[in-house]
């Protein structure tokens, strides 16, 4: 058993995360080896989510960088599984009764039309949409789940009230769930505002004096936080930063004791 040996939940909890959004995005599984893609998921979106020297020092981006050298393999066995994938589910879609179709997020994307021309989306799109969703969704939601597990780790009280209420809510149907685990959920949105799985946020402001309330807002920081006049228009090309963590941690949104 695992009585007594240290296991790294980072690693654990992003494993659990990537086999969410699989099941999520492809029900049908990836395929012959689904092992050596999950692995090249993982050292692709390990590698290309590093901050490099040439990015520093604000290079465009055509000029090459070393993460993309050292994934090259493994994006072209991801893409060619993607594209497989896709071309699959594309020839069931025309062949066999929408019935027999998983509903999930391949399915829909490849049902998605522009609301404008009413064209489909093309390969590249639907596999960059993909590729989008995993990227932005497996690591923030790992990082979200371990520091949740770290604040209960912290917390017997905590931890007994949210092992209880799982418990007691097991049964109850999946849609209704999410919404039944209040003290759960509770424990996730601490830990977010505590650990913020995204820790900033840029934006440059093509606009000259463009209002940046509506941008700072939405992204989750008070309006009373920008009431100077001098901080709501800037100039054009100026670089807006949110950091998460300083807005987390500001006494006047959640007191001195938070």
């Amino acid at each position: 058993g695992l009585q007594g040996k240290t296991i790294d939940v980072a690693g654990e909890v992003t494993l659990v995360t990537l086999d969410v959004l699989e099941r999520t995005i492809f029900s049908d599984g990836l395929g012959r080896h689904p092992e050596e893609v999950r692995e090249a998921m993982r050292h692709y979106f390990d590698t290309i989510g590093r901050i490099e020297p040439l990015d520093l020092l604000g290079l465009p981006d055509f000029i090459p960088r070393l993460a993309g050298f050292r994934v090259r393999g493994s994006l072209r066995l991801f893409n060619s599984t993607i594209d497989a994938i896709i071309a699959n589910r594309r020839k069931r879609l025309a062949e066999s009764a929408r019935e027999a179709i998983p509903n999930d997020i391949l399915t829909l994307l490849l049902e998605a039309r522009d609301p404008e021309t009413g064209e489909r989306m093309s390969e590249t799109e639907v596999r960059a949409n993909i590729i989008t969703l995993i990227a932005a969704g497996h690591e923030t939601t790992a990082n979200a789940v371990m520091w949740s597990l770290y604040l209960l780790s912290q917390s017997r009280q905590w931890s007994e009230r949210v092992a209880a209420e799982a418990e007691r809510e097991a049964g109850c149907p999946l849609e209704d769930r999410s919404d039944r685990l209040i003290e759960t959920r509770a424990v996730v949105e601490e830990a977010i505002r505590l650990y913020p799985p995204i820790a900033a946020v840029t934006s440059l402001l093509r606009a000259l004096g463009m209002d940046t309330t509506p941008l700072l807002v939405g992204a989750g920081i008070s309006p009373a936080l920008l009431d100077s006049p001098h901080g709501r228009v800037t100039p054009q090309g100026f670089s807006a930063l949110w950091l998460g963590v300083a807005a987390a941690l500001d006494d006047e949104l959640f007191g001195q004791d938070a």
